[in-house]
């Protein structure tokens, strides 16, 4: 190769380390900059300058945001070999301490007099690994509550189950034994009534049938009462294994993905039988339109769960503050377009009150003096990640408010991949 050719070459790998995309610097041991390329120069000179440091010795510069790597550096006692391979540097401007840059350094020794510094931006790298932590640390907490979720309800079904087996049992028991003994004795002392007379004197012997008729009587009715609570405990356990039934389809649904397709109606069906109860002891007449033909959106069924339970709970709660005696309301429509969903949640209760709708959905806002005020915020945050909205409004002819939600309608992926291949295999 002739002089011309080599100057040639010498002058294209001296441009390629000087345009090369990593910082490279040639250094003396005590950090001075001997040489570096264009991308070392913009990364290292304005963090350098922003803090007052020796912008020629790279040592000063690594030494004043990671001192344990300097040192390292230092104390290098080989006169060749590898100090460090990626080290993770965090470095900033003045002032931007909020805003930080991950350089990763490299260093290696080259001789006994030089030491080789490669260092590149990592910033989008650190960040992606922190959101992927983020994301797999709420992922092992949600896996958590859920296992522990799964051994409440499973903990809760158990005892559930031996309660409603004992009322069973104790139902199924024949009238008290007490109570027939008696009523045969009341009988045959009525066919005897004149021989107790002539044992316990005159008028004696009525006065014991009306005693002994008297304590039949109050057996009886102590007998219908334990028979109507019997019922009503029983109605109350069964109440209770539905609900535990319905949050168990729930929590084995959230174990899977997070996402899946939901029919609006069945899930509004189930929020309304787990309310049922308050809806009962309030005496709330209830009207839905849940037509199941709804079409189906993509969405958290457990999150969108706790959203319509906890407007029907407000809903319900609602009445408690209305003292007139006219009849109670709620009702619930789900209607749709071809773009969206519109569940109305609507109640004749006391309304807004003048209160601005979006001051209620603001965080830590409760107009129960028990309440969290945690529950319209999240039910409003959970709605827009779904894509949707949540609005209050008063009623315009009566007292009450209406709970507006919008969902927007998506495609079933599933289906439109079976139309695809129903459309691609016609003979399938």
């Amino acid at each position: 190769m002739d002089a011309a050719s080599l100057q040639e070459s010498y002058n294209r790998l001296k441009n390629f380390i000087y345009e090369c995309p990593i910082g490279l610097a040639d250094t003396t041991v005590d950090g001075k900059i001997i040489s570096i390329n264009a991308t070392g120069s913009q990364l290292l000179v304005p963090i350098a300058l922003s803090h007052g440091l020796d912008v020629e010795n790279i040592l000063q510069v690594v030494a004043f945001f990671d001192e344990e790597l300097a040192e390292d550096i230092e104390d290098f006692e080989g006169s060749f070999g590898e100090v460090c391979a990626s080290r993770y540097v965090k470095v900033y401007m003045s002032g931007l301490e909020h805003h930080p840059d991950y350089l990763a350094f490299s260093v290696k020794r080259m001789d006994a007099d030089t030491f080789m510094f490669a260092f590149r931006n990592v910033t989008q790298v650190v960040e992606q690994e922190e959101q992927t932590r983020k994301v797999l640390q709420e992922r092992a907490l949600q896996s958590g509550k859920l296992e522990m979720a799964t051994n409440v309800l499973h903990d809760i079904g158990n005892v559930m189950t031996a309660i409603g087996g004992q009322l069973a049992s104790m139902k199924s028991h024949e009238s008290w034994e007490e109570i027939l003994n008696i009523k045969r004795l009341i009988g045959m002392f009525e066919q005897h009534q004149s021989g107790l007379d002539d044992l316990f004197g005159a008028g004696k012997g009525g006065a014991i049938l009306h005693f002994l008729g008297a304590i039949s009587q109050s057996l009886d009715e102590r007998y219908q009462h334990s028979e109507q609570a019997m019922q009503k405990l029983i109605n109350h356990a069964s109440h209770v294994q539905d609900i535990l039934n319905i949050q168990r389809n729930y929590v084995k649904g959230s174990q899977g993905t997070s996402r899946s397709s939901i029919n609006v109606s069945i899930l509004l069906g189930d929020a309304l039988s787990m309310q049922s109860k308050g809806i009962e002891k309030r005496d709330i007449k209830v009207t839905q339109q849940l037509p199941l033909s709804v079409p189906v959106i993509g969405g958290d069924p457990t999150q969108m769960m706790q959203v319509f339970v906890n407007l029907l709970k407000n809903a319900c709660e609602a009445f408690d503050e209305r003292l007139d005696h006219e009849q109670k309301v709620l009702e619930v429509l789900v209607t749709h377009d071809s773009e969206s969903i519109t569940i109305l949640v609507r109640d004749n209760a006391i309304g807004l009150q003048g209160k601005d709708p979006s001051y209620l959905l603001q965080k830590g806002i409760s107009t129960k003096s028990f309440g969290s005020g945690l529950g319209l915020h999240n039910c409003r945050n959970i709605l827009e990640n779904h894509g949707g909205s949540l609005r209050l409004y008063d009623r315009e002819k009566e007292t009450g408010l209406v709970v507006e939600v919008v969902l927007p309608i998506k495609p079933d992926k599933n289906r439109e991949h079976e139309h695809e291949i129903q459309h691609a295999n016609p003979d399938h």
